[in-house]
């Protein structure tokens, strides 16, 4: 169990292959390691530890697209990763929000743990796979835009 006085209580949303939608408990712990704990309807836990929170989460969507499940949040959308800043300095609690052939801006950031639309939601894999095409479509930004 975490130490509560370092917890961050976040309640999400999980969608099931039967299409059925339901609420979880997720514990945010950002520390060394930072702690991911899944709290379900079913009182079945799951937990994840990691250098940072969204390697936490890539871990807790693994486990939980074993079972059919996609979490609902801006951290399992398809266009959405963390700069390796965001990662080292801010632990993973923030993501861009990437578009083919554009760089991430500072207004594309948002939090990880923020629910996203069904829609939005990919695999751990198809994630990856638009994060390395995103990186190579991506143009330097100009200047002159400011």
């Amino acid at each position: 169990m975490l130490v509560e006085a370092m917890v961050e209580r976040k309640t999400l949303k999980v969608a099931h292959a039967s299409g059925e939608i339901k609420e979880i408990i997720l514990s945010i712990s950002r520390g060394d390691p930072c702690v991911l704990e899944v709290e379900e309807v079913d009182g079945h836990r799951r937990r994840a530890e990691a250098s940072d929170l969204f390697e936490c989460l890539v871990r807790i969507r693994s486990d939980l697209e074993g079972d059919g499940a996609k979490v609902l949040c801006n951290g399992a959308r398809l266009d959405a990763y963390p700069s390796r800043m965001a990662r080292e300095m801010g632990g993973g609690k923030k993501v861009y929000l990437m578009r083919m052939g554009e760089q991430a801006r500072p207004e594309d950031l948002v939090n990880t743990f923020d629910e996203a639309p069904i829609e939005k939601i990919g695999s751990v894999v198809d994630q990856r796979e638009y994060f390395v095409r995103w990186l190579q479509s991506a143009k330097p930004l100009d200047p002159r835009r400011g």
